[in-house]
């Protein structure tokens, strides 16, 4: 899953045809490649990963009194197995993830000293939850006065201005722009009527160009960026072949000839970044 969308990119670019969908769907597929090697992961959205680690790179932590294991993808959120046997340890007691990426884990030799081999494979959990949506807390809808409801939802991390839209309810369902908010309440604009939630009703931000709150704004900025770049650096009409390298993206023409051959590289766009602020 690229991090960002289709919608979002034509949103960021103010591209509104869709004549140009092909080929920006295949820029953000190919820039999502060049990111992801840029970052050294396989992918920063949420998924499960299977790491081998050599035995001989492992080493006695004695400040927490465990090994160090350092996996590929991060931000690391849970261990799942350890030699194909499942692990229950606890987080934050039984093992430690340090930097997002290594693992320091106090158990680690009970799993490994029947090895034949000299590596051992960790299951793991890692990345950034794209999921934008949440459930409505179990409690009820308060009449805030002068058509304004505040809705219970802990630790939303909404903003006031941000538009969401709430489903599976008995008397809000709608899009709402927010008009206040607070760590565990938000305000919306709605005519007032008694309900108790019942866990079952959500709430989805679909705030632009973000998909959510969880995965950092600014690798789905980064994507855009980059994606711009490419798809303005030669006219959609114009493109007929790309090639993805390590470090480029090599067009070639209507012509078909390796003289109009355009060569682009994205450390450009990654250093236009770098001084980006957003408005």
């Amino acid at each position: 899953m690229n991090y960002a969308t289709l919608a979002q990119l034509k949103s960021y670019l103010w591209i509104s045809w869709t004549s140009s969908d092909t080929i920006l769907q295949a820029l953000l597929d190919s820039s999502y490649v060049v990111l992801n090697n840029l970052f050294g992961v396989d992918t920063m959205n949420e998924a499960s990963n299977t790491d081998t680690v050599d035995v001989r790179k492992i080493y006695h932590n004695v400040w927490y009194y465990g090994y160090n294991v350092f996996l590929k993808n991060k931000p690391v959120s849970s261990l799942t197995s350890i030699n194909w046997t499942t692990y229950t340890w606890v987080k934050g007691t039984d093992y430690l993830i340090v930097y997002d990426r290594k693992a320091v884990i106090k158990d680690l030799q009970e799993y490994i000293t029947t090895l034949v081999w000299d590596y051992f494979d960790i299951v793991y959990v890692s990345g950034y939850d794209r999921d934008n949506v949440k459930l409505l807390d179990n409690a009820a809808a308060v009449d805030a006065t002068g058509w304004i409801v505040t809705i219970p939802l802990t630790a939303n991390g909404y903003s006031e201005d941000e538009v969401v839209t709430i489903a599976w309810s008995t008397n809000y369902n709608g899009t709402y722009t927010i008009v206040a908010v607070a760590t565990d309440t938000f305000n919306i604009t709605a005519t007032y009527n008694a309900e108790t939630f019942a866990w079952t009703e959500t709430c989805t931000s679909i705030a632009v160009p973000w998909p959510n709150d969880e995965l950092p704004n600014d690798i789905a900025l980064l994507q855009m960026m980059l994606t711009s770049g490419l798809y303005n650096t030669k006219w959609n009409e114009w493109i007929k072949q790309y090639k993805l390298w390590d470090e480029s993206i090599t067009f070639k023409d209507i012509n078909w000839t390796s003289a109009d051959d355009l060569y682009f590289s994205f450390k450009v766009i990654l250093d236009k970044y770098k001084t980006f602020t957003l408005p």
